[in-house]
């Protein structure tokens, strides 16, 4: 009886230690599996980091570009997004730049599409990209400087495309969620060149990009703007001018106005009659707003080498101021690029609400953080990464 009593004990004891042996190896070997997954997660997440990291570097900014001297810490959200950069370019680059700009003459010439045309009083002629780069079939052009053409194919790249969204990016959502809309369906696309281009006629792109030389012409007689208050044509995502002012001109005025809407932004109706009372010029798109509407918000002055950029929206309300009579054009490269969209995907005003000091326009998408972590994530655009 005894020693069926010690051998009963003796048994418990081992099936005891081998059950407590089976539990640490199952313990241990959890833990190996829980840690080799937290460490696994743990490179996954610091591999997604240093991936982020790189896409929100700053794009490798070509010697043209007029945005090499920006900088994010540049950019004025309110009452949109804008930012001004005083010597934007290098001044020898500048000088080139300025001896290889088209003389007036070229620029009436290939806007009317007659050589010798009588000039209007303080009109806007230009010269665009497909003339520049030799696109357009009939142009007035002749000769188009090496480093001029250099410039505008830099500018109308998607390169440059992917510079100004990567500046613009902390707004960009809140005042243009339909490109933010299209820039998050076509994201998958593999081939980043599919961006944008500047030719009219290449179905594949998402953006229309453009580069125009210009000329406000001489005010012939009284005091004019060429431009009131306004916002340009909502398909247009951004506009840079840098200004190229001739050197012995010393004409007040010509000066680019950032205007506020003191409440919402909302457009007179294309009515002249109603134009007339509020004393406002009648001309289609040439004044759009009631004065009593809005306030100024800062005046770039027309410099040499003064660049004024902006993200375009139903909000972006800006002007020129009057120029007395003068015998010079105010002259400037207009950077600009414009959303491939229907009209129906387009931002609309009655979409954009006052917000603290700025304005926040409505998306389409039920969730438009959603819109704004997708770009944080693809390197403000989708095409980084």
């Amino acid at each position: 009886m005894r020693l069926k009593r010690v051998t009963q004990v003796y048994c418990f004891v081992f099936l005891s230690i081998c059950v407590l042996c089976l539990f640490i190896h199952t313990r241990d070997k959890n833990h190996s599996w829980i840690k080799g997954s937290e460490e696994e997660r743990e490179a996954k997440e610091t591999l997604y980091a240093k991936k982020n990291s790189t896409c929100l570097r700053r794009p490798v900014s070509h010697r043209l570009s007029i945005l090499q001297r920006a900088n994010l810490e540049d950019v004025r959200n309110e009452p949109f997004p804008h930012v001004i950069i005083k010597n934007a370019l290098p001044e020898s680059l500048y000088n080139t730049l300025e001896r290889h700009f088209l003389s007036d003459s070229e620029l009436v010439a290939e806007t009317t599409g007659v050589s010798s045309s009588q000039v209007k009083s303080n009109y806007r002629y230009s010269v665009k990209a497909d003339a520049l780069l030799g696109f357009k079939k009939h142009s007035k052009i002749k000769r188009v400087s090496p480093i001029l053409r250099e410039f505008v194919e830099y500018h109308t790249s998607p390169q440059f495309v992917r510079e100004v969204l990567w500046l613009f990016w902390e707004k960009l959502g809140e005042y243009r969620p339909d490109l933010l809309r299209k820039l998050q369906s076509s994201a998958g696309n593999s081939n980043p060149n599919l961006l944008a281009s500047p030719d009219k006629n290449s179905g594949g792109n998402l953006i229309k990009t453009e580069v125009e030389l210009v000329i406000n012409s001489p005010v012939l007689s009284s005091s004019s703007s060429v431009r009131g208050y306004h916002h340009d044509k909502l398909n247009e995502i951004y506009a840079g001018l840098l200004y190229m002012r001739k050197k012995h001109d010393v004409t007040p005025g010509g000066n680019f106005q950032i205007l506020r809407c003191k409440h919402e932004c909302r457009k007179v109706p294309e009515n002249a009659e109603l134009k007339r009372k509020l004393g406002i010029a009648a001309t289609g798109r040439h004044e759009q707003y009631d004065p009593k509407s809005i306030e100024l918000d800062t005046e770039v002055v027309y410099e040499r080498n003064t660049l004024a950029m902006f993200i375009n929206s139903p909000v972006s309300v800006h002007a020129v101021t009057p120029r007395p009579k003068t015998k010079f054009a105010r002259r400037y490269i207009n950077v600009n690029a414009d959303l491939k969209a229907r009209q129906s995907e387009i931002v609309k005003e009655e979409n954009c609400f006052k917000s603290g000091m700025g304005h926040f326009c409505e998306s389409g998408s039920k969730d438009p953080s959603k819109l704004m972590s997708f770009i944080a994530e693809n390197q403000r655009a989708g095409f980084y990464c």
